[in-house]
């Protein structure tokens, strides 16, 4: 699947826990809204929920190249990059990003 073939290897106990439990988490993530369908579909009175919103910055980017450019058949696409202070360092291999860890570490402080 991963490699878009079919496996030659007869499937292992763990080959089908994990698509077993990859079903379930479909089955039980709401087709609407993407939250447990346990919580978004509760007739709980006491839970309630909030809304918060978030800026996509490669999003906020192609926007604003989309709306300097109204006639362009180009077809724009962001590429993260770090700020140096010789400049702008574009970065393809993705050693100085900040990494996955350090954004939930970031989120969870909050």
């Amino acid at each position: 699947m991963v490699f878009h073939e079919q496996p030659t290897d007869p499937w292992k106990r763990g080959d089908f826990k994990l698509l077993e439990a990859y079903e379930i988490k479909k089955k039980e993530t709401c087709g609407h809204c993407g939250n447990p369908i346990w919580l978004c579909h509760s007739d709980n009175s006491d839970l309630q929920w909030e809304t918060n919103t978030s800026t996509c910055y490669a999003d906020k980017t192609l926007k604003e190249w989309h709306k300097n450019h109204p006639d362009s058949k180009e077809h724009p696409y962001a590429v993260p990059y770090i700020m140096t202070y010789e400049g702008r360092e574009v970065v393809n291999d993705y050693k100085n990003l900040p990494t996955r860890k350090q954004f939930f570490e970031e989120r969870a402080d909050d």
